[in-house]
């Protein structure tokens, strides 16, 4: 399949976009594309653009920005972004993630181990020695969008845990 058949809606779009009545263009090209996108060549286009309307409907329908977290089981955690608040995500087990901002942009992509999130008993015996109690040293800092937001993850007994952090001026 051709990328012109992925992408058939955008030259729509792009068309109605220039109309001198967009709003009324924007509906008529939503039709269009709709119906041509029933064709088999278009199946995976109207697909595409299903998802970029999902998408902008994500956009509008939140005044907040947020990450979404999709864990090595598949499933996706939703974390709302508040400038200098502190977020805290349970049950992260070791395994693949990946990080998406609210647009759907991937922000990161990695792999977190079992030495990151789960607490082995050398680990137990060093935090019940520590001077400061309660002082929880982060196994792994990730920054995905420079030092815009902060991920600190930190072991627990049977799975991590991550503190988000936005940090916008």
């Amino acid at each position: 399949m051709s990328d012109q058949d992925r992408l058939f809606y955008l030259s729509k779009i792009a068309k109605a976009l220039d109309s001198t009545k967009p709003k009324e263009a924007l509906m008529e090209s939503f039709t269009e594309i709709i119906e041509e996108g029933m064709r088999p060549q278009f199946a995976e286009g109207l697909l595409n653009f299903k998802i970029l309307i999902d998408q902008a409907s994500l956009l509008t329908q939140s005044p907040n920005p947020f990450l979404l977290i999709e864990r090595p089981d598949g499933t996706t955690l939703r974390v709302t972004l508040e400038s200098g608040i502190e977020t805290v995500v349970e049950d992260l087990p070791p395994g693949a993630y990946s990080i998406r901002l609210w647009n759907g942009r991937l922000i990161w992509e990695g792999l977190l181990t079992e030495d990151e999130t789960v607490r082995s008993d050398k680990e137990d015996l060093r935090l019940a020695a520590s001077v400061e109690p309660g002082v929880e040293v982060p196994t792994r800092i990730i920054h995905p969008l420079g030092r815009e937001i902060t991920i600190r993850i930190f072991s627990g007994f049977e799975t991590g845990m991550a503190r988000v952090q936005w940090n916008k001026k």
